[in-house]
């Protein structure tokens, strides 16, 4: 850096005493001994160039096909989380249909059982009340039954010729049998 800034002073001082081309031949001596040096620096580190691009290159090409082995199998675990979730989405239409032909064997058999339960509570309760309205029948009948003797007997005390028919009657059975 201090040499460029050494040329450019250099270069301003002689132009102002000389032409441009006197200035620009005063300074060949400076350009034979850049390129010297730039040649010396090239020849010097060549090989040490040439083995540090060959390990950088070495380097990039390792982390290339390794970057390119984590590629294929993270493809490979992209491909069998795929396959899983295909699998996964096949299981829950298959649950779904067995849920579904479930639900409809369950409600064919409830409604069967309800069926079969309605008609076996129907007929239970028409044999109750049967025999209720039989109760029932023959309740009234006895109260019938014991009003009308009731009445009967009241108008047998309160009838004397209609006693001794009866008791005729009564009689002749008596001794007829």
């Amino acid at each position: 850096m201090p040499s460029v800034v050494a040329l450019y002073i250099l270069l301003q001082h002689q132009s102002a005493h000389a032409g441009v081309g006197e200035v620009v031949w005063d300074l060949r001596w400076h350009f034979i001994n850049f390129f010297i040096l730039v040649a010396l620096i090239i020849w010097k580190t060549k090989g040490k160039l040439k083995d540090k691009f060959n390990m950088e290159y070495d380097n990039f090409k390792k982390k290339y096909q390794d970057v390119s082995e984590s590629n294929a199998e993270i493809n490979k675990n992209v491909q069998i989380i795929n396959d899983k979730l295909e699998n996964i989405d096949m299981q829950e239409e298959e649950a779904m249909s067995k849920m579904a032909e479930t639900l409809r064997e369950f409600e064919k058999t409830n409604i069967n059982f309800v069926n079969e339960h309605e008609k076996k509570l129907t007929k239970e309760l028409n044999k109750k009340l049967i025999t209720e309205e039989k109760i029932i029948a023959k309740k009234t009948f006895n109260l019938i039954m014991g009003d009308v003797v009731e009445e009967t007997k009241t108008r047998i005390r309160l009838k004397k010729t209609l006693q001794k028919k009866i008791s005729e009657k009564l009689l002749e059975e008596e001794v007829g049998i």
